[in-house]
């Protein structure tokens, strides 16, 4: 899953999911709450936000069968007279909550209110909608003593002990929580609200949901949004390693450009490769700072660790600067500045990640359509941690329909950050020619999601208020640029390090 665009990962979480991510809810219980901490902020923020459960099918094929409830807010528009089409904002991860994402939705897009309402649903599985978060049996693995001293392979096992033993009290079965339900879901919560058209904006594996209701419900759809897009084309574990090298490239290529990063860090290719055997050298636990607490605590290494790390950094555009900096201390095996990229990205608690609704999603789809395992040429981390969950979470292989293209001519603004390491430009590219009245933006600073940044909520405002537009101004984004890199742990233009 990207707030909607940032990862919130804790090191080991990212090892294990290092996809869209973001957040989800706690207990496994049919019934949705209005009464939370996430549907109160929303409260807090608009009085007039209206929380709500809508009763829909667990088997979609069964309406007369076992059923759940979604929660669903909606906030209001702001003027007098709006518009009857709302949007939707649907979240990434798979397993990111709408709910507990709207708060930075509406820092950046407060101004799409003026007209229309917002509409922000728990897809099935997260938050408050019968999440799968598997809250209480994963919170070991975030307890404070265990953050530094749990290797891949030790967070791979924890992980799918708490899944296993989750999925024995679960009151519902993981095999009816896919992109295809919700898709159904989505209509249920649009007919229930009295909504005939609607905009969607989806981030992440958000717009690979959009897709899929545009294929079914084209008629309901006035426009869509997708920003880091992730179509059913995009085998999410495949290309993980090969997309993070190609942004870590272009982070390399930004500080050549730069005549102060080129000169403090003039060949990051070999420093690099330093860096790694410096961590895979050590034979026991590595003494840092730890950045947010002011302690001093002991990480295990384990092999790859450095490429994880990095690939975690550069889902966010401000830890970017940051990566020359870090493979540097790195190659002179001093950690801080990796330690500080983990921290930064850290994930609070299981409550901030569905991860029963995630392997429902991916093993489902994506990993049922991977080659068998000892015929890849490259392994990941994503592979590593959602094979074996596979093997006994509850799945049935998604229809062949989900995978074939979306073919529309439904007004549609794509958005891409250059810098991206899960969900490049080019999987947006490899859609745009089948959205017919499309527009792609590739923004040259820009990371894993990029709606909030510079002039683009301007311009999602152009295009929300006319969607058919071919005058909208896309140069802007032209100066939405990566700050300068750090050349020392003093900030951009400090000397070094001393």
């Amino acid at each position: 899953m990207t707030a909607v665009a940032r990862a919130q990962q804790r090191l080991k979480a990212c090892l294990l999911i290092l996809v869209f991510y973001l957040a989800a809810m706690h207990e496994v219980d049919a019934y949705a709450s209005c009464e939370d901490k996430d549907a109160q902020a929303l409260k807090r923020i608009d009085e007039d936000a209206t929380c709500e459960r809508v009763t829909v099918p667990l088997d979609h094929n069964a309406p007369d069968g076992k059923t759940i409830d979604l929660r669903l807010i909606t906030l209001p528009a702001t003027s007098r007279n709006p518009v009857d089409d709302p949007i939707v904002f649907l979240a990434g991860g798979p397993g990111q909550s709408a709910i507990q994402a709207a708060p930075f939705w509406l820092r950046s897009h407060q101004a799409l209110r003026s007209d229309r309402t917002f509409i922000f649903f728990d897809q099935r599985g997260t938050g408050g909608s019968a999440s799968l978060a598997c809250a209480d049996d994963l919170e070991p693995i975030f307890a404070k003593d265990f953050e530094w001293r749990m290797t891949q392979e030790a967070v791979i096992e924890a992980q799918q002990d708490g899944l296993k033993t989750c999925l024995e009290k679960l009151p519902y079965s993981p095999l009816y929580f896919t992109t295809a339900a919700a898709v159904n879901d989505l209509a249920a919560v649009l007919d229930h609200l009295g909504v005939v058209k609607a905009n969607l904006f989806g981030v992440s594996y958000g717009t690979r949901m959009a897709l899929a209701f545009l294929r079914e419900h084209e008629e309901s759809v006035r426009s869509v949004l997708l920003d880091a897009v992730a179509p059913h084309s995009m085998v999410i574990p495949a290309r993980v390693a090969d997309d993070a090298k190609a942004a870590l490239n272009h982070v390399f290529t930004a500080c050549y450009k730069s005549p102060a990063c080129n000169e403090r860090f003039p060949d990051l290719e070999a420093t690099l490769e330093v860096a790694r055997q410096q961590l895979e050298a050590a034979d026991a636990p590595i003494s840092v700072v730890d950045p947010l607490t002011g302690k001093t605590v002991e990480f295990v290494t384990w092999p790859d660790m450095l490429s994880n790390i990095l690939r975690a950094g550069l889902y966010s555009r401000e830890l970017i600067r940051l990566i020359p900096l870090a493979i540097e201390r790195g190659s002179q095996g001093q950690f801080d500045s990796l330690i500080t990229i983990t921290s930064m990205l850290a994930q609070e608690s299981p409550h901030d990640l569905s991860l029963g609704m995630m392997a429902s999603v991916l093993c489902a789809e994506d990993m049922m359509r991977l080659p068998p395992l000892d015929e890849l040429s490259k392994r990941n981390p994503l592979i590593d941690s959602m094979a074996p969950i596979c093997e006994f979470w509850p799945s049935e292989p998604a229809p062949e329909r989900l995978f074939e293209p979306v073919k529309s001519d439904v007004p549609a603004l794509l958005l891409s950050g250059q810098f991206d390491p899960i969900t490049p430009p080019r999987y947006a590219i490899e859609i745009e020619s089948n959205l017919y009245r499309s527009h792609h933006v590739i923004v040259p600073g820009g990371a894993h999601g990029v709606s909030a940044l510079g002039c683009i909520p301007d311009l999602i405002e152009s295009f929300i208020n006319d969607p058919a537009s071919q005058d909208l101004d896309f140069d802007c984004t032209d100066d939405i640029q990566i700050a300068p890199f750090f050349l020392s742990p003093s900030g951009a233009f400090g000397g070094a390090y001393d």
